[in-house]
């Protein structure tokens, strides 16, 4: 990193940070062209999931070239702007996190059910759903029928950055660059 004194270097910092955050940015290459997707993640056991249809470009492109595909995971939480007297003295106040990895699909029925039950206790804390059980985990449809695959990133390098965090004269708002 180029900047060092904005390096996170804290791993706890980074997982705090993708606690928070709930759409992550999945970056692929499907050979011709970058293709970059915001899914719905959870960090569970050193690991970061997702899930998504079975079908569709983004599981055609992590199943195309073997079981382990390489793939980059970003997410960054805002808290607004610094003004400065001229254009070149404006910045941004934020914490982010940059992941490379390897994507594989998610086999084992009660791996998914880890990964969907931590999806669900970070998107919809407040519940109100049916609890998720290992059948329905195995055989889990969308609300409009596709399947559902559930993707697991294995986390060879994580970094982060920050800016601005610690002033203390805003509050951060972690709906943005969610």
């Amino acid at each position: 990193m180029r900047r060092s004194d904005k390096a996170i270097s804290d791993v706890a910092e980074m997982e705090e940070i993708l606690g928070r955050v709930t759409v992550g940015y999945l970056g692929l290459c499907d050979g011709e062209a970058p293709y970059v997707v915001p899914v719905n993640f959870v960090g569970l056991d050193g690991r970061i999931y997702f899930h998504g249809a079975a079908q569709g470009r983004k599981m055609a492109i992590i199943l195309g070239r073997g079981p382990n595909r390489p793939v980059a995971f970003t997410v960054a939480q805002s808290a607004g702007f610094t003004v400065g007297e001229g254009a070149c003295n404006t910045g941004t106040r934020y914490r982010s996190v940059m992941i490379r990895g390897t994507a594989r699909l998610v086999q084992d029925d009660g791996e998914k059910l880890r990964a969907l039950t931590g999806l669900l206790a970070k998107c919809v804390p407040e519940g109100g759903f049916r609890p998720l059980t290992l059948e329905l985990a195995a055989g889990y449809r969308s609300r409009r029928g596709s399947t559902t695959a559930v993707v697991a990133i294995e986390i060879e390098e994580m970094t982060g950055k920050k800016d601005g965090w610690e002033d203390q004269h805003y509050a951060p708002d972690d709906s943005l660059g969610e």
